[in-house]
């Protein structure tokens, strides 16, 4: 699973993980996000991520992936159809930030 909650010392972050390597994608310009375009009868397609260097082509041969875009766009577009409230986010995060 490449989206995973990881132990950082004070408490858990969530992070992105390469389906090619195992390794953590630490910066959005490094990785992309690979999925399957249009399978008939599927209205659901897995994602899977990468790192951009020799990680792509090893996602896109191992899972058959058919499209592919920069890890930015992924987000962005998460956000966007999450509704995604910034305020009660960074107010949940300053007050979760006050108690350690």
């Amino acid at each position: 699973m490449p989206l995973r909650a990881i132990d950082f010392g004070p408490g858990e972050r969530p992070a992105i993980f390469c389906d090619a390597c195992g390794k953590e994608i630490t910066r959005t310009e490094d990785g992309n996000y690979h999925w399957h375009s249009r399978v008939e009868g599927a209205d659901q397609q897995t994602v899977y991520f990468s790192h951009k260097s020799d990680c792509c082509a090893v996602v896109d041969q191992q899972f058959e992936t058919t499209c592919c875009m920069e890890l930015d766009h992924f987000l962005l577009c998460l956000v966007k159809n999450m509704r995604w409230d910034q305020k009660k986010a960074e107010s949940t995060q300053r007050f979760n930030d006050m108690l350690g």
